[in-house]
């Protein structure tokens, strides 16, 4: 079978124009591969981290000291995504771990960041309907 470059595009999620090296917030919603359930569990609408997730946690506290000039802000791990803001620079997150695409969102105001905190620390809480959505 012969390669097609076609075949491997995909479509970019990122804002045409948008200098992404500018200082700035980023949200981000990254995926598991299949949306497996790999960083623990949601009891009583509280995330719960196994192993996997305390790694994840782990990293995403340390990205700071490795990254020069990003800091990290909001942060939820859930059994089967993450949901962050980042402020500064952008380093989308590589690894066989997650889906090849995520969600990102640059934060334009602080009422916009207000709001995506918000959505990040009520995310456990709101599992149960992720769950429905992933079993149809």
């Amino acid at each position: 079978m012969r390669y097609d470059p076609e075949s491997r595009h995909r479509r970019s999620v990122r804002l045409k124009g948008y200098d992404y090296a500018c200082a700035g917030a980023y949200f981000v919603t990254v995926c598991t591969q299949g949306r497996a359930c790999l960083f623990g569990e949601i009891a009583d609408g509280v995330m719960i981290l196994n192993d996997a997730g305390q790694m994840i946690q782990k990293v995403w506290n340390a990205i700071p000291t490795h990254y020069a000039g990003i800091e990290t802000d909001a942060f939820i791990i859930m059994p089967n995504h993450i949901h962050g803001v980042k402020l500064s620079g952008w380093s989308p997150f590589r690894s066989r771990l997650w889906q090849r695409n995520y969600w990102e969102h640059i934060v334009r105001n602080e009422q916009d960041l207000v709001c995506l905190r918000e959505y990040i620390r009520f995310n456990p809480k709101k599992w149960a309907l992720d769950a429905l959505m992933v079993a149809h």
